[in-house]
């Protein structure tokens, strides 16, 4: 029979492992409470590694069916719970891949120990690295400059001179990528990665990169939707699409409407009812579609030299902006061309613009016909307005997630109703 110290251990050591680890540690524990059936589906799913948070939380709660928990079991019981929701809230954004097992590997684990894992499972692939930085020639000639500094050494000790394959490996590793010490880094070094072991009998069960940074991000959203932020500004993004609200007209920020879909009438304006109940359509779809807005944002960013900073918002959820004083926006683009390849990207959004009549060449025409704010807005309202429209215009990289946002909510809307023009 446990004791009371038992089960705040159990407690203690849930909260700060993987799901693997706190089932390794515990099931002795579990195993005093849980009836035995359950305990052999839980270690089956242990040693096939299709254990899931909610599978634990299912089988503590149901011990409980024929008596009330105590205090303490209460607690464990509350903590399980949080466990399995945290995972339900991660799989929303998997698309539907098979993130999960790689998620359950990563989960709770500190940043340094996250990267000795992925630079054990996976590798730097040469394609992905120049394709990546093709854009970047500064980048490509202190590469291959650091390559020959690190030639001519070799060469004066008279050393076996190693391939240029290799040498080029070494200075990626142990130069460029020595030194991989933030969330941002971190993010953008794994779209350079493939598995070390690419078949599909891999004992570690190691996946694809596209799912590894999903489920990165999806880890960091995760942290970041912990920590309650508020807009700093009058505007914010509109709770149901991309577009401006003003925070002045809604009772909660995070619920603020723009004008297209306001839902009250208003001295102002009338009440869009029909838009606003088939943006909520749209938004119960768009929740799971988080991965490919992800994967969009990394492709429209290599259009453009970008750098952590860069990286850094897309991990800071859609509505990054809000939080972002204008004046820290630092142009350092260069030039700012739409190519056709970019517009290819983003269809949906092209298609929206032309029928719109707007330039596809300008860059503040593109910002104001996607984010137009409300004619009847205050002054202070518009002052905040036109200081976004400026930074985004000095450096359109930072409007990047808006678009990928719009891309791929007007994507869904064309799904839903193939028959019906955008709402405006």
């Amino acid at each position: 029979m446990w004791d009371v110290e038992d089960i705040k251990e159990a407690c203690d050591r849930i909260e700060r492992n993987t799901v693997y680890g706190a089932f390794e540690c515990c099931q002795h524990f579990f195993s005093s409470i849980m009836g035995n059936e359950d305990i052999l589906k839980l270690r089956g799913f242990f040693e096939d590694r299709r254990l899931t948070w909610n599978a634990l939380y299912k089988a503590w709660d149901s011990a409980f069916s024929d008596r009330i928990p105590s205090a303490d079991e209460s607690t464990l019981t509350k903590i399980l719970s949080d466990r399995a929701a945290k995972e339900a809230r991660a799989l929303e954004y998997f698309d539907g891949s098979n993130c999960l097992p790689l998620y359950h590997e990563l989960e709770n684990r500190s940043f340094r120990e996250i990267l000795p894992y992925i630079r054990t499972h996976y590798r730097l692939n040469l394609e992905r690295l120049f394709e990546k930085y093709e854009y970047n020639p500064e980048f490509v000639e202190t590469l291959f400059s650091l390559c020959e500094m690190r030639m001519k050494k070799l060469e004066k000790k008279r050393s076996v001179t190693p391939s240029q394959i290799e040498i080029l490996h070494q200075v990626l590793q142990e130069d460029i990528f020595a030194r991989v010490d933030s969330w941002a880094a971190l993010i953008e070094y794994v779209t350079l990665l493939v598995p070390k072991d690419a078949s599909e009998n891999s004992a570690r069960n190691i996946h694809d990169t596209d799912n590894l940074y999903d489920v990165l991000m999806a880890l960091q959203i995760l942290r970041y939707e912990g920590r309650k932020k508020y807009p700093i500004s009058q505007i914010t993004t509109c709770s149901l699409c991309w577009r401006v609200a003003d925070t002045s007209n809604a009772k909660k920020k995070d619920k603020a409407h723009c004008h297209v879909h306001h839902y009250e009438k208003t001295a102002e304006r009338p009440a869009r009812k029909k838009a606003y109940e088939r943006a909520l359509a749209v938004n119960r779809k768009l929740r799971y579609a988080h991965s490919s807005r992800s994967r969009l944002l990394a492709a429209l960013t290599k259009f453009f030299p970008y750098d952590e900073k860069i990286i850094q918002i897309g991990l800071d959820l859609w509505s990054w902006w809000e939080y972002e004083p204008p004046q820290s926006v630092c142009p350092s683009c260069g030039d700012q061309v739409f190519t056709d390849d970019f517009w290819e990207a983003l269809p949906h959004v092209a298609r929206f613009l032309r029928q719109q009549g707007c330039p596809l060449e300008s860059l503040k025409a593109i910002i104001e016909a996607m984010m137009p704010l409300d004619s009847s807005a205050d002054g202070q309202t518009a002052d905040a307005y036109d200081r976004w429209i400026t930074a985004w215009t000095n450096d359109i990289r930072y409007f990047l997630p808006v678009m990928a946002h719009a891309e791929a909510w007007l994507a869904i809307y064309e799904e839903l109703y193939p028959s019906l023009p955008v709402d405006r």
